[in-house]
């Protein structure tokens, strides 16, 4: 939501994207179109497990390179 960035379609959603919020669908896949999240494997993102502090990290690095 802090760069109000949004995606033009989702047409190979997550394997899980029913467990994401619909307030944070279009960030998510915004954020994958961009190359900044890939998921967690097997197509998953896995929105409600804990993120790891090298996966922040990777993200945070990732979010800069793209100008955010």
């Amino acid at each position: 939501n802090y760069a109000d960035l949004t995606s033009g379609t989702t047409s190979n959603p997550f394997a899980d994207d029913s467990a994401i919020s619909s307030w944070a669908k279009n960030a998510v896949y915004a954020c994958r179109d961009l190359g900044i999240i890939s998921g967690m494997g097997d197509n998953r993102f896995a929105p409600k497990d804990n993120a790891q502090r090298s996966q922040a990290c990777v993200i945070i690095l990732k979010a800069y390179q793209n100008g955010l």
